[in-house]
């Protein structure tokens, strides 16, 4: 029988002590590679030893994450019989004591309406970032409330609701940990329990960033365990990266594709001329390391099938064609099989929830770059988690002067915390803010010099003579006296300054219901409803006040990136 590590029985002790409230609603945040599934695993069974007749239902994502469950649990010792739903058409028995269910197969009338028939002594949701978005179905039917059948969320079905996530905040905004909360532990929101109150109060303006950190962590302490495995596994191995460059040729014809095609239609062109420089590179690594394994991570279909072709004998996959069961065995093979030198796997497929492979495997290839900062994460915490014995490296290919630059660049740049000075206990942080601050200034300055339907290009301060050049809180530049605008401002001056202004900080979209319902308190503020009845005397102090608030924003910004927002 496997036993926990030390540091996992905080966990167990985290899922099973109720909040104040008497609540038993727990969020396990801890970082990939910790043990969260064996840890609730310990959990049921500790449940098994207090209660009679205990029946759960685990939710996870598809694939292989289910089949893990079930083999923990067995390996683990949990009681009873286990059901793994497998298709929309399974119907699920009735002597099931633990049901696995992936989050798709929620979307089924007939599966659902089964899940909904029975209550849970637990709930677990795997993964549990896939409920982070209020307005997708399948968080509507975990967290949210049927109007049209009157049906409570799939959770109330649960004593004990778990939610298990080492990237619950993909994107490092509490916006997104909104539907948890609000259905779990709506208590501890207190004046800020609605979607637009929590958002500008922990989210920034926009929604789009952290504030006022510490003060949300106090909120969700009984809540909300958070834990790294770097700050609780002394010892774990050292991760290191590096970029493999290729040189594709065709230029022209990159370029044109590149020029002319979706996003989709690129990564599939460069794909398939990625695949004989990556055939011959996994040789070469291959003869320069008989004794390694080597998790190949693709994006692609076409590139997982060709590389696959040139390895027949000595490769596996996991990607979407390939069946669940058919994954556990890939999976397996890889892992037992000596020849079995290669396990070439989807990034979506194999990204998240598959544990084993470090047993046997400490070399990445990261054939195709991904945007996503969370997903690349969750790829090195397939190899780097407990139970690898060795120093772990992934090797990055990268086409260049193609889109995989760019991808890579981007995702770099999304990862506000990857330059970081430990030594000066500095962090270097690029931010846009002041750019965005300028172009508010900007477009105000040209709305005064008689713009005002300032194009991007004509966004700069129109200095006629140094006196009439005017900063936007009406204090004169240079030291000279305030002047009056050379233009008298109109209605239609402030409706193009507001529209300009949010959709920048919108990164170019359609301005969000949040930043319009900010724009509508500074209206109340100046006595009016709508920019319409804005009384003309008031134009100029309304832009200084939206001025002013995309300013104190940009300060919450720069010190919720400073502080590393909540350490997810």
């Amino acid at each position: 029988m496997p036993t926990l590590y030390p540091f996992q029985h905080a966990g167990v002790r985290h899922l099973l002590t109720p909040m104040p409230s008497g609540k038993h609603h727990k969020l396990l945040a801890w970082g990939r590679g910790t043990g969260k599934t064996i840890i609730a695993c310990e959990a049921i069974k500790r449940l098994q030893q207090t209660y009679m007749g205990v029946t759960g239902l685990v939710i996870t994502p598809a694939g292989l994450v289910k089949y893990q469950w079930l083999q923990q649990m067995r390996d683990w010792g949990v009681l009873g019989k286990v059901y793994v739903v497998e298709s929309s058409t399974d119907t699920i028995p009735g002597d099931a004591d633990h049901i696995i269910c992936n989050y798709e197969l929620l979307l089924y009338p007939h599966i659902l309406s089964q899940l909904h028939l029975r209550n849970y002594t637990y709930i677990a949701l795997d993964e549990a970032q896939r409920c982070k978005d209020p307005a997708a179905q399948i968080t509507e039917l975990v967290f949210g409330y049927n109007k049209a059948t009157k049906r409570p969320p799939l959770i109330a079905r649960g004593k004990y609701k778990w939610l298990l996530s080492g990237t619950i905040a993909p994107n490092r905004r509490p916006i997104e940990l909104y539907p948890a909360i609000r259905t779990l532990v709506p208590e501890v929101l207190g004046e800020y329990l609605k979607h637009e109150q929590y958002g500008r109060r922990f989210c920034g303006w926009l929604f789009r960033y952290s504030k006022n950190e510490e003060e949300f962590k106090e909120r969700t302490k009984d809540f909300i365990s958070h834990v790294r495995l770097e700050d609780v596994f002394d010892d774990l191995p050292e991760l290191a990266h590096s970029e493999h460059y290729i040189d594709l040729g065709h230029e022209e014809e990159i370029d044109l594709i590149q020029t002319t095609q979706e996003l989709a239609t690129i990564r599939k062109f460069l794909g398939e001329l990625m695949i004989p420089h990556v055939i011959e590179y996994l040789k070469e690594r291959a003869a320069e390391e008989p004794e390694e394994k080597f998790t190949v991570f693709c994006w692609t279909r076409n590139v997982i099938e060709a590389l696959h072709a040139a390895f027949p004998d000595t490769s596996v996959t996991i990607y979407g064609a390939t069946s669940a069961k058919q994954k556990v065995v890939n999976k397996s093979r890889f892992v037992s099989e000596p020849n079995i030198k290669f396990l070439i796997a989807q990034i979506k497929a194999a990204g998240t929830g598959v544990d084993g492979l470090q047993s046997v495997c400490r070399s990445g290839i990261i054939v195709e770059p991904d945007w996503s900062w969370g997903d690349d994460d969750q790829l090195m915490g397939r190899l780097h988690r407990i139970g690898q014995w060795r120093n772990v490296h992934f090797t990055r290919l990268l086409a260049v002067n193609t889109l995989h630059e760019t991808i890579h660049h981007n995702r770099n740049q999304k990862t506000k915390f990857d330059i970081f000075n430990k030594h000066k206990g500095e962090q270097m942080i690029e931010t846009k803010i002041d750019e965005l601050i300028a172009a508010l200034n900007a477009n105000t300055a040209a709305l005064k010099n008689g713009h005002g339907n300032a194009t991007a290009a004509e966004k700069q301060p129109t200095a006629q003579t140094s006196t009439k050049t005017t900063t936007t809180s009406g204090k004169p530049a240079g030291g000279g006296k305030k002047t009056t605008a050379a233009k008298k401002l109109s209605v239609e001056d402030i409706r193009t300054a507001v529209r300009n202004v949010v959709k920048t900080l919108s990164g170019g979209g359609e301005p969000s219901d949040e930043a319009k319902a900010e724009i509508k308190t500074l209206l109340t503020k100046h006595g009016a409803t709508s920019i319409d009845n804005l009384k003309e005397a008031a134009y100029e102090t309304f832009l200084q006040d939206v001025d002013a608030l995309l300013a104190a924003d940009a300060e919450e910004v720069e010190q919720g990136e400073a502080d590393e927002a909540l350490g997810f």
